[in-house]
C-alpha cells in the first residue's frame, strides 16, 4: 500500500466512523425514528459522496508533491466543478427515498472550498514530514501536536457539518413533517457537531498513544 492509499484509507475510515456514530446517536432521538431508514441512507450516501470529493483533493496534492510543485487556484477550481458531478449522482440516489433536495451552491460552495483546501494543507503537511521508512502515524506525530491535530480534525468535520446543515434545510419532507423541519435540521446539526468533537478527540489520541 503506497502513501496515497494509506492516507485515503485513513481518511475514509474517519468519515465512515463519523457517519456510523451520527446515525447511531440519531436512532435514540424520537424526532428521527419515523424517518430513520431515509435519514440513515441520506447520511451514508452523503458521506460517501464527500469521500469521493475529498479523494480528488488528496490525489491532487499527492501528485503535486511528487512533482515538487504547488497546486494552483485553477486546479482547485476544477476540483470544485468536479464535485458538482458527484453531487448529481447523489441527487439521483436521494430521488428514490422520501427525501428530496436541491443543492444551493451559492451557499455551500465557499464552505466546500474551505474544507477541501484545509484537507489539502493537512495532506501536504503530512507528506513533508513523512520519510519513506516511517509509518503514517509517525509522520502525523512529527507534523502535529496532539491538540493541533484535534482542532484540525474537528475543523474539517465542522465545515462538513455546516454544509450538511444547509443541505438538510433544503430537503423536501413529507407534508406531515414539514412543521418540524427546522427542529429536525437543528437536531441533526447538533448531533453531528457533538459526534465531531468525540471523533476529533478519539482520532487524535490514536496517533499519540
Amino acid at each position: 500500500m503506497n502513501k496515497l492509499q494509506m492516507i485515503s484509507k485513513e481518511y475514509g475510515s474517519l468519515m465512515h466512523t463519523f457517519s456510523a456514530r451520527t446515525i447511531d446517536n440519531l436512532r435514540h432521538q424520537a424526532f428521527f425514528r419515523v424517518l430513520m431508514p431515509a435519514i440513515s441512507k441520506f447520511i451514508d450516501d452523503n458521506v460517501e459522496k464527500e469521500i469521493k470529493k475529498d479523494s480528488l483533493a488528496i490525489k491532487l496534492i499527492f501528485d503535486a508533491f511528487n512533482l515538487e510543485r504547488k497546486v494552483s487556484k485553477t486546479e482547485f477550481d476544477k476540483i470544485i466543478e468536479k464535485t458538482k458531478r458527484i453531487d448529481e449522482e447523489f441527487l439521483e440516489k436521494t430521488s428514490s427515498v422520501p427525501l428530496s433536495l436541491k443543492i444551493p451552491y451559492n451557499e455551500v460552495e465557499e464552505l466546500r472550498r474551505r474544507r477541501i483546501e484545509t484537507l489539502a494543507r493537512f495532506v501536504c503537511t503530512i507528506l513533508h514530514h513523512w520519510m519513506d521508512e516511517e509509518s503514517l502515524h509517525s509522520a502525523i506525530r512529527l507534523a502535529y501536536k496532539k491538540e493541533d491535530l484535534k482542532k484540525l480534525i474537528f475543523n474539517i468535520l465542522h465545515l462538513y457539518n455546516l454544509e450538511t446543515k444547509i443541505l438538510s434545510s433544503s430537503v423536501k419532507l413529507p407534508l406531515i413533517l414539514k412543521p418540524a423541519k427546522e427542529s429536525l435540521s437543528r437536531a441533526l446539526f447538533d448531533t453531528m457537531e457533538s459526534v465531531a468533537r468525540e471523533i476529533a478527540e478519539e482520532w487524535s489520541a490514536r496517533f499519540f498513544t
